[in-house]
């Protein structure tokens, strides 16, 4: 235990980080310098900051004094050891850490540390006052306010998907007119389709490069979809900035010159990231906004403040960033249904309420997209039109006219749409395993600025220049010629999926081009609508490319999505064998159902979501007579693709070395809790001295303590970093070493039992502590304490103590050090937890349990160290 070993030594300090300045003969202060221990002094471990002249400033002791009053002790920075090096809190804001895994910089260190969350609910004294206090409050009032905030969450994320695909439709607009301007005049003259290629990689490159540049310099975690890092933080991992406003403004703006840019990637991914962002910033408003919470209070400002707190906590942040991810699939595939599936399957911890609030929030969004939508196409309140995903629908009112009329399907065909869902199943895993080997060499080799920014250059360079030379490899063709008796659905000339002429002369086409130089959501349509036969060697080419170029693509520095891409590949394969199938069986067979059911089936190998990806395709497409085989072919993508590899997302949460608890874990199966806990423990009497406190909270960088029972060693709760800080800087000290308890407070059955280790005190004595209540210790979020602003005395140190049984949380959970791991991952993970203490037979602290412990065995079987030392200050928080 850590009361019989000495907390701060000299030899871990050293003397050219700490000195001890003895300024006056009774008073002795720390500060920082080099020049050596005052005479008689000894050290401590003290922090704080010095006052001077009325204002606040930080004490930068060098040589003998410092800038301190005489009885005021400072200690100007915490250090923090992580293999063998010293690290000190002011190295994340003066760019002293490595930034190759995209740590924004230059940034306050306020949650800007990687670290995990706290969804167990703290319940102690001030929280069941809390509870009492609110009962006179309306619960129904409670949950139409809130019901409300997640309405609004859904509005204006409809919203923000509405001026995305606004924006990028009207930059796809200007690029292709130029463009055309030089192909179509000139169609003979082979000079000038090299001329329009040029145009088009200016655009191209100008695009990819305004979007790589906000990534870079704004925000480097919006690079790709955000969706790994919305899964970890859903699983309890903060990521650090990912819901800033920095990430906003770098995904929004990024994604907006992404699409135009003729990358291959989707809006969707980040459609998703930006609805979590504006879920969470829920939070961050009543937090950072205090005017908002005395709007319209009256003369109820007090507790209107603390309604508002109510949102000011990692759960709550977890509810309105589910509501957001949820709003995000909505905006993006027009499926509120999926939306709320899609969540569901990322999340570690799910309910009924999570469910209702989700699809409520959805239904908002989609509602309000689709009314935006039909006054932009002139048509207000004709509320069946598409989604901003394009795909068209096999059936419904939103199904058009000249789209064939898909025919019904035998157990027979069943079979060949589950084998098309094992070949997808393949591809998926083929797809996961380069791009995550490309991932890797990423963070390896392409980690400063100029490489990242080559890298998207070089990315839309090869793009272009493959779609032009395909497109212009290929033999034109003639457009279909419909006799005046024969109508167009007939002949095969569907007026809404226009053919790309290129460079082909008036009156013929470029099949080629007509799916390579179309936006990605029109060749989607044009793979599952066109009643026109295709050739092998162009839906093969088609393939290839989507596949090699989403494969790459995927991962660069610029916000991307992988669900069209991957729609986009599996439909190529499906309407190959569409059309192998409608050769052998005839007219009868649509070669478009083969690609809609291919696009699921390789979405589901590369992501293995199975219920929110049939939901999906099946809104989507409109697709319901189809719905049998699109979940067979999903549900054989998804075990065929687990049995080669991982899902993608996961493969990029286990690039980043973060502590994530996946559902399976095979290798705690045999162990136990005593196998896998730390067992030197930190622990805190319930009554504890500042001195210790201090101490304790500046050598280690442990998140949670164990509160005993002095002489026992009971357990008694659980006390977190960030109260302890509150505590110190808001001065809660008492002068006696035992309880203080007023008389008014003392239980009937009386005090014997704890005879030692209470006081009874009257309500009006003058050393009665500060105690403080439950809106104290929501006041900073989302901001973490920070050490350098609590200030110390030397009395402080040597005869003050505080009362930590207001405050720690006493339910806190614990196990016996016998309980198989397998039982405690699943705690973690249903839970939420972040510390769980291991007790003996006696209810004695024998160790603790955190996330590192239940993913650190990753390390034996050969997963990479973390390639970023901030990573591993996440992978040791305990």
């Amino acid at each position: 235990m850590s009361e019989q070993t000495p907390l701060l030594r000299e030899s871990e300090l050293g003397e050219e980080n700490v000195t001890l300045i003895s300024s006056d003969p009774g008073r002795r202060q720390l500060g920082r310098g080099a020049s050596g221990v005052g005479v008689g002094a000894e050290r401590r471990p003290i922090f704080g900051r010095s006052v001077n002249g009325g204002r606040t400033t930080r004490s930068e002791g060098s040589g003998g004094t410092g800038k301190a009053g005489r009885d005021q002790l400072t200690f100007s920075g915490m250090l923090r050891q992580r293999e063998d090096r010293w690290w000190s809190s002011k190295a994340y804001d003066r760019g002293m850490v490595d930034p190759s895994m995209g740590w924004v910089l230059g940034r306050s260190v306020t949650r800007d540390v990687p670290e995990s969350l706290d969804y167990d609910q703290v319940e102690n004294r001030i929280h069941d006052e809390h509870v009492q206090e609110r009962q006179g409050r309306s619960r129904i009032m409670h949950h139409v306010e809130r019901t409300l905030l997640e309405a609004g969450v859904g509005v204006v994320t409809a919203m923000l998907g509405m001026v995305i695909i606004l924006a990028s439709r009207g930059l796809s607009k200007v690029k292709f007119n130029t463009v055309n301007a030089y192909l179509l005049p000139n169609a003979e003259d082979s000079a000038h389709i090299w001329t329009g290629f040029s145009v088009m990689l200016a655009f191209n490159a100008t695009f990819a490069l305004l979007s790589a540049l906000f990534v870079v310099f704004v925000d480097p975690y919006t690079r790709g979809s955000g969706v790994p890092e919305m899964k970890s933080f859903l699983n309890g991992v903060r990521i650090p900035a990912i819901f800033g406003v920095r990430a906003f403004l770098s995904k929004f703006f990024g994604v907006i010159f992404t699409v135009p840019s003729g990358l291959v990637t989707g809006k969707e991914g980040p459609l998703i990231h930006l609805g979590a962002i504006v879920g969470e910033s829920v939070c961050r408003i009543t937090a950072d906004l205090p005017g908002i919470r005395h709007f319209n209070c009256g003369d109820r400002a007090d507790r209107c403040t603390k309604h508002m707190l109510e949102y000011h906590s990692d759960i709550a942040a977890r509810d309105f960033v589910s509501v957001g991810g949820a709003c995000g699939v909505a905006a993006a595939f027009g499926a509120p249904i999926g939306g709320v599936l899609q969540v569901e399957e990322m999340h570690s911890f799910w309910t009924n309420t999570y469910t209702w609030r989700s699809f409520f929030a959805t239904m908002t969004t989609t509602l309000v997209l689709f009314s935006l939508l039909t006054v932009i196409r002139g048509s207000p309140g004709a509320l069946s039109h598409d989604s901003l995903v394009a795909f068209g629908s096999f059936e419904g009112a939103t199904r058009k006219a000249d789209y064939p009329i898909q025919p019904g399907y035998n157990f027979s065909e069943l079979l060949f749409f589950v084998m098309l869902g094992i070949v997808g199943g393949l591809t998926g895993a083929l797809f996961n395993f380069l791009n995550s080997r490309l991932a890797s060499l990423r963070l390896h080799y392409i980690v400063s600025t100029v490489p990242r920014l080559l890298e998207v250059l070089v990315v839309a360079f090869v793009t272009t220049l493959l779609v032009f030379g395909l497109s212009a490899a290929t033999t034109c063709v003639e457009e279909p010629n419909c006799p005046a008796n024969v109508t167009q659905a007939d002949c095969c000339d569907q007026a809404s999926l226009p053919r790309v002429r290129f460079a082909c002369p008036a009156g013929q086409y470029n099949p080629t081009a007509t799916l390579l130089y179309s936006p990605l959501d029109l060749t989607v349509a044009h793979l599952l609508h066109s009643c026109q036969p295709m050739q092998y060697t162009v839906l093969v080419v088609v393939f290839l490319f989507f596949f090699a170029v989403s494969a790459i693509t995927y991962g660069i520095n610029v916000p991307s999505g992988v669900f069209v891409p991957c729609m986009l590949t599996g439909a190529a394969l499906g309407r190959i064998a569409g059309e192998v199938a409608k050769a052998q069986f005839g007219e009868q067979t649509d070669a478009g159902t083969f690609a809609l059911i291919g696009a699921a089936a390789v979405l589901g190998g590369v992501t293995r979501n199975t219920i929110a990806n049939a939901v999906i395709v099946i809104e989507v497409t409109g697709d319901l007579t189809y719905s049998v085989p699109i979940m067979a072919a999903v549900f054989a993508a998804r075990f065929t693709g687990d049995f080669f590899n991982s899902p993608l997302f996961d493969y990029y949460i286990t690039l980043l070395n973060i502590a994530y608890l996946s559902a399976h874990k095979n290798f705690l199966s045999v162990l136990r809790a005593s196998d896998i806990m730390q067992q030197d423990v930190y622990t805190m009497h319930e009554v504890e001295s500042v001195q210790k406190i201090a101490e304790l909270l500046c050598e280690t960088t442990c998140n949670g303590f164990p509160v005993i029972r002095k002489g026992k060693g009971t357990f008694q709760g659980m006390i977190r970093r960030d109260q302890l800080i509150i505590l110190l800087r808001s001065r809660c000290f008492q002068r006696s070493s035992k309880r203080l308890v007023r008389a008014d407070e003392v239980s009937p059955f009386g005090l014997d039992a704890v005879a030692s280790l209470v006081t009874v005190t009257s309500c009006d004595m003058e050393e009665n502590p500060r105690v403080l209540k439950w809106e104290d210790f929501r006041r900073d979020y989302p901001s973490i304490p920070q050490l350098e602003d609590v200030t110390l005395y030397q009395a402080d140190l040597d005869e003050m103590y505080v009362d930590l049984t207001p405050y720690m949380h006493t339910s806190a959970l614990t196990v016996h050090h016998t309980t198989h791991a397998t039982r405690i991952h699943r705690l973690f993970r249903a839970m939420g937890l972040r510390h769980l203490t291991i007790v003996n037979s006696k209810n004695q602290v024998v160790g603790i349990i955190t996330r590192k412990h239940l993913t650190k065995p990753r390390k034996k079987f050969g997963t990479r160290p973390a390639i970023d030392p901030l990573l591993d200050i996440l992978n040791n928080d305990i």
